[in-house]
């Protein structure tokens, strides 16, 4: 669905250039099948994703893992014209010797907290509070969808921004890392686990 809309819009607009999205994967895999077709077309993967949610099956050996995800790194990233890379993520190229691949990698910090200087309309209660509140509404594990890489960069931030506070609601088993982080430098973790829908609108 996502490369049939794709095609759609640049039949009608001529794209000189596409960006996909990750994630979901669905994103990247329709820029995949849109490249291969449309090959004059400038295409780069964004990879920026705060919640590491890779899992290995158990039943799969971790060097078959391994060496899956390593192809699959290699065949996307020969693939685009380009590749942006969270900082974090780049362990998982160590082990791509291909000049020809890396070249077109660019690992990247996350531009979250700069300051947009054409941005006319603040909000003076954050301002004068000097607070940024954060509320995280989902599941989490340390397995499958790990969070630490947020909370190591929220942690960090705080430390030039001020006051940031995290709100967490849904079931998770991060209990040990909510603490390694809480109150570290400016940045304070809430864990409320599961609550109604209504309770984390409010």
């Amino acid at each position: 669905k996502v490369f049939k809309r794709l095609e759609e819009l640049h039949k009608l607009n001529r794209f000189d250039c596409v960006v996909g999205v990750f994630k979901p994967y669905s994103n990247i895999a329709a820029l995949k099948k849109f490249k291969q077709k449309y090959s004059d077309v400038v295409c780069i993967g964004y990879y920026l994703d705060l919640i590491n949610s890779m899992q290995r099956p158990k039943i799969m050996p971790k060097f078959v893992y391994d060496w899956l995800l390593n192809r699959e790194n290699s065949k996307s990233t020969r693939l685009f014209d380009a590749n942006l890379i969270a900082i974090a993520g780049k362990n998982l190229f160590n082990n791509i010797k291909d000049e020809k691949i890396l070249e077109k990698v660019n690992f990247i910090d996350f531009p979250t907290f700069v300051s947009n200087r054409h941005v006319t309309r603040l909000n003076t209660t954050k301002i004068e509070r000097n607070e940024i509140l954060i509320t995280y509404a989902g599941t989490l594990n340390t397995k499958y969808r790990n969070p630490e890489i947020l909370l190591s960069i929220l942690s960090e931030a705080s430390k030039h921004v001020g006051h940031i506070k995290l709100n967490i609601y849904g079931s998770n088993d991060c209990g040990e890392l909510f603490k390694k982080y809480n109150r570290k430098h400016m940045f304070e973790v809430n864990n409320y686990g599961f609550c109604p829908h209504e309770v984390v609108i409010e």
